[in-house]
């Protein structure tokens, strides 16, 4: 067999935004078979049942589960995180926990004795999680495993609860646009998407911080090869504290537009549509306006990938990669990954501080047709941003996002 080098991966090809597809399942007739059935990787906690069927609240929302094949594994709860071994034995995954009184449970008894407190510490519990399998398949684990509320309130042993967890989709695509999705290669057309996205946060009882950014987009992939991209902007921010907050009562609010359009060419190549505008205007979208002082760029390119209408995309719609040269863009976008913050690039941030996630790739998405509405709402009292896209016959108002010059 000849050697051959690699091939560099391209930021916006298939690869990059199609998840892997999970193997089949295997048997589970020893313990081998649960590593040869594809357990390795990360699942997503999405029901929590008690024994007896009812579902619950959950208590770990953010619950994420990744096996190595060293035989150690990962819990993610989103704040904090922790890693172990684990043993696999028939039906069973046995994870072994070393549980830190005052982070992972409650402390145990302090002593009486002011002598033996002073040099108390707190003290590392083990515990053996064994998790049974009720039913594995490709992307669905299902297992009776320890409840970790009774665990961190020091009830050993604890109750059990009925967990299932999905395979967590790799890449940069994950549910927001569809599981599995059927990719193609965009043709000429009018692309076109009308976005609203929202954030409200209350950092401590005595502040209150609000984000938000709406607008629209239009893309034209001319039959001449030519191409053209109009978009317009609108953000604002508000931040309010209490007489009681450090520093005082205060306020203070900002917002901002913005209109620009590119122009320049389009192609074809591995089944994604390359776009490289080299002349950009602002405060318009026409470049041939007599009031516009068209810009030469340095080339700035999008990288877009057709997705077919499925499950979470009412049309056919594309995703456009968004690389540092279109960050003006990012109000716009939406990272997409299988993340628990997915949802708007720019407002992943969760104020409050008890979430930490990778910020991914911001991806531009535009409908066929008509286009597509994409409405975002991240509340108070949510963990994660709520996405809706739908269809709307999307129309760019320029005027609602000029800016007029201060005299």
């Amino acid at each position: 067999m000849g050697c051959t080098s690699p091939r560099t991966p391209d930021p916006g090809s298939k690869e990059n935004l199609q998840a892997s597809p999970a193997p089949p399942s295997k048997s589970l007739l020893d313990p081998g078979a649960v590593l040869a059935g594809h357990l390795l990787g990360t699942w997503v906690l999405v029901d929590q049942q008690t024994v007896s069927g009812q579902s619950r609240l959950r208590w770990d929302k953010m619950r994420e589960l990744t096996f190595g094949a060293d035989g150690t594994y990962t819990l993610n709860l989103g704040y904090r995180s922790r890693s172990d071994r684990y043993e696999l034995g028939r039906g069973v995954i046995r994870l072994h926990e070393t549980l830190r009184e005052g982070v992972d449970m409650i402390p145990g008894p302090t002593p009486s004795d002011p002598a033996k407190l002073a040099n108390w510490k707190p003290a590392e519990v083990q515990h053996i999680n064994e998790m049974t399998i009720e039913r594995f398949t490709a992307d669905r684990l299902m297992v009776l495993e320890d409840d970790p509320q009774m665990v961190f309130n020091r009830h050993l042993p604890p109750g059990r609860l009925k967990n299932t967890y999905r395979r967590k989709q790799t890449g940069d695509s994950g549910p927001m646009l569809g599981l599995g999705p059927v990719l193609f290669a965009p043709g000429a057309g009018r692309y076109a998407g009308q976005y609203a996205f929202s954030q409200s946060k209350l950092p401590t009882m005595e502040m209150s911080v609000s984000s938000g950014s709406s607008g629209a987009s239009r893309l034209d992939l001319n039959t001449d090869g030519t191409a053209t991209l109009c978009a317009g902007i609108q953000v604002s921010s508000h931040f309010s504290a209490s007489q009681y907050a450090p520093g005082g009562e205060r306020s203070n609010r900002e917002s901002r537009k913005t209109l620009f359009g590119f122009g320049g060419q389009w192609t074809t190549a591995r089944g994604v549509a390359v776009v490289r505008f080299d002349t950009m205007v602002w405060n318009t979208c026409d470049l041939a306006s007599p009031t516009a002082v068209p810009q030469l760029q340095p080339p700035r390119e999008l990288v877009c990938t057709g997705i077919r209408r499925n499950n979470a995309l009412p049309v056919d719609a594309i995703a456009c990669r968004l690389d540092k040269t279109m960050g003006q863009l990012n109000d716009l976008a939406l990272n997409p990954a299988d993340s628990y913050r997915a949802g708007p690039f720019n407002l992943q941030n969760e104020p409050m501080g008890h979430i930490s996630t990778d910020p991914g790739v911001p991806w531009l998405v535009l409908g066929t047709g008509s286009g597509v509405k994409i409405v975002s709402e991240d509340g108070r009292s949510e963990g994660s941003p709520e996405v809706k896209i739908t269809t709307d016959d999307v129309r760019l108002n320029e005027a609602d996002y000029k800016t007029v010059p201060v005299k």
